[in-house]
């Protein structure tokens, strides 16, 4: 787990310390850290969304194709699933946060 600290703080000890080195390598060096963390260059990963707790074989409906299907497999990643439409259409792979996990999918056949 990283560490979180306070920049701000960590911007006024190192204005300090490059002011003490001023003008001296080390005064440039430590201005191009300020630099970075003035940029966010170290700024935490900003927390994601939760992601539906999807499996294979559970029945899924996707919010904006009004579709519902089965997942026969996940991604590596798990934010992608493998799809088996119950339309008929090609199975394919769509982000998880696209889905909504049902708890029953009943198929109706029709009469093909």
């Amino acid at each position: 787990m990283p560490k979180l600290i306070d920049a701000d703080r960590l911007l006024q000890y190192l204005n300090e310390q490059a002011e003490a080195w001023r003008p001296t390598q080390s005064y440039y060096q430590l201005k191009g850290v300020i630099d970075q963390v003035e940029s966010g260059t170290f700024d935490p990963t900003p927390v994601q969304p939760d992601t539906p707790k999807i499996a294979p074989e559970d029945g899924v409906y996707h919010k904006r194709y009004k579709a519902s299907g089965t997942v026969k497999r996940l991604s590596d990643s798990h934010m992608r699933a493998l799809v088996e439409w119950h339309d008929g259409a090609s199975p394919s792979y769509v982000s998880i946060n696209s889905l909504v996990k049902i708890k029953d999918v009943e198929v109706i056949p029709n009469g093909d």
